[in-house]
């Protein structure tokens, strides 16, 4: 059977974006956003989980619109980042973040065909929330940002959240980007074939931006894949979850050989930077 029931879990973000010499703009980000949009476009029917400020209402009309069904409270704050563009630099800082997602019951995820965990850091998705996670019988997918970045005065610090042992137990497929994978790597004192037999993830994605990234299976098996083609002064922002969503839809939905599903995702992901994938001017507020 195809699977086309998708959940996300992660924060929607409203991003500030500053670029020199350019009036700020705000735009919807977040895992939620890109990876929700993504499996919209191939087809699968999407339910995101996240918070949203009673002030931030005006969200439901782009979930309605954009065919996202929403779960989640009304309440606190939206999660919000501003960044400031300057040449090849980005600047970051956060200025609210939302409370963490709860779920009370399994019901929530019943009809759901795989689980897609997008936390923007390591108190996105509440703790309870792995305790149902034992219980889910569909594949369960982890962009594992969220839990290598601490937020401190308003600044994303790398550091592994404690949190990310117990999340991992329950993970069958883990994207990172290189960086973010070696710090990991040595936070649990693992080399990666060790890490990955330990927590029992079958398929490990790791992305190295421009120059692709590397697949690799519970077995040992390793595979390297590069983009169809270079983009050059393109915008990269959402092209990791654009990448993974896609994998996952072409691996899972279509049961897609790797290399077919490596090189379905790296083409969508070369649009997104090209910007005629999921365009800047479709998440940019109003």
């Amino acid at each position: 059977m195809l699977y086309n029931r998708v959940a996300i879990l992660g924060s929607i973000s409203i991003d500030t974006i500053e670029i020199s010499g350019q009036p700020p703009f705000q735009k919807l980000g977040g895992v939620v956003i890109y990876g929700g949009l993504t499996f919209v476009q191939h087809g699968t029917e999407v339910h995101i989980f996240c918070n949203v400020s009673p002030q931030d209402q005006w969200i439901f009309d782009f979930f309605k619109s954009h065919h996202l069904e929403w779960e989640g409270k009304i309440k606190g704050a939206t999660t919000r980042f501003l960044n400031r563009m300057e040449g090849d630099h980005r600047f970051q800082k956060v200025s609210a973040i939302a409370d963490p997602i709860e779920m009370t019951s399994l019901s929530q995820l019943k009809n759901v065909d795989l689980v897609y965990l997008g936390p923007l850091h390591p108190e996105d998705i509440h703790r309870d929330v792995l305790d149902l996670l034992d219980l889910i019988e569909c594949k369960i997918a982890l962009d594992i940002q969220g839990y290598t970045r601490k937020i401190e005065n308003g600044k994303g610090l790398p550091k592994v959240s404690p949190v990310l042992e117990e999340v991992l137990k329950h993970i069958y497929i883990l994207k990172a980007d290189a960086m973010e994978f070696q710090l990991v790597l040595k936070a649990f004192g693992m080399p990666i074939k060790q890490f990955q037999h330990h927590f029992g993830i079958e398929e490990l994605v790791i992305t190295e931006g421009k120059t692709g990234g590397d697949w690799y299976d519970f077995s040992g098996r390793q595979l390297h894949y590069v983009p169809p083609y270079l983009v050059e002064n393109g915008d990269p922002t959402g092209a990791g979850d654009v990448f993974f969503s896609s994998y996952l839809w072409a691996r899972f939905f279509q049961k897609y050989p790797v290399e077919k599903a490596l090189d379905h995702a790296s083409l969508i992901s070369a649009k997104q930077i090209e910007g005629h994938f999921i365009s800047r001017g479709d998440l940019v507020c109003q």
